[in-house]
């Protein structure tokens, strides 16, 4: 017998077998695929792929952590599987909060506070037409996994520039179902030129979120 250590994704192998006197006889081949399963202990909660009103280059990812501990994220890698957006992060995300990823500089979202900038031009921007993004940890355990590298985005809208918001972050990133547009009832920040609001919830509640029950906290009674 022998053992093989297998990769993430496709392994290919060809079993041939050998007669008595030496000869090479039947082979056959096959491919074992290997699929990693994502710990979600921080997730891609929301994307904003297609920009802003303002300006498309106005990219922003959105990470959110739902553990009851705040999590480094040195080295952590957020990439794409056709290679752009190609990202290491720093900093560290707190216990059940978000973390703020602003393409170019920190006015993508004006009066949000980014946690990362990244630069890269429009390598590092994300594809209108679908991405399939991994989040990784420093040591390239896969923690979380979004989209598709063969349809389009689940949601969001390069018409309304209505954001792309994940419903339940505990559950695969990878099923359409999971993501919605946000409502535009739920909205926060601005655009770069600050005044245009954003379709949008950087760094807060997602407004088609399952999980997490709203709270009212300025209610007026006339």
């Amino acid at each position: 017998s022998k053992q093989f250590t297998l990769a993430e994704g496709a392994n290919n192998f060809t079993l041939q077998t050998r007669e008595s006197d030496g000869d090479n006889s039947l082979s056959a081949s096959f491919v074992l695929n290997l699929e990693m399963v994502p710990t979600r202990e921080v997730v891609i909660n929301e994307l904003a792929w297609m920009g802003t009103a303002v300006s498309g280059a106005d990219e922003w990812i959105e990470l959110y952590n739902a553990s009851s501990t705040a999590i480094n994220l040195a080295n952590w890698t957020l990439a794409a599987a056709d290679g752009g957006p190609s990202l290491t992060l720093s900093g560290t995300i707190g216990a059940k909060s978000y973390f703020l990823l602003e393409h170019t500089d920190d006015t993508a979202v004006f009066d949000v506070t980014a946690d990362q900038i990244y630069g890269g031009g429009t390598a590092n921007q994300m594809s209108n037409s679908g991405e399939l993004l991994t989040l990784r940890d420093s040591t390239s355990k896969l923690i979380d996994k979004v989209g598709s590298s063969t349809v389009a985005w689940f949601a969001g809208s390069s018409g309304t520039f209505a954001s792309m918001e994940r419903k339940d972050p505990t559950t695969s990133g990878t099923t359409s179902s999971n993501w919605a547009n946000n409502d535009g009832t739920l909205v926060n920040g601005k655009a770069s030129n600050n005044s245009t609001a954003l379709t949008a919830t950087p760094k807060s509640l997602n407004s088609v979120n399952t999980t997490i029950p709203r709270v009212v906290t300025d209610l007026q009674i006339q």
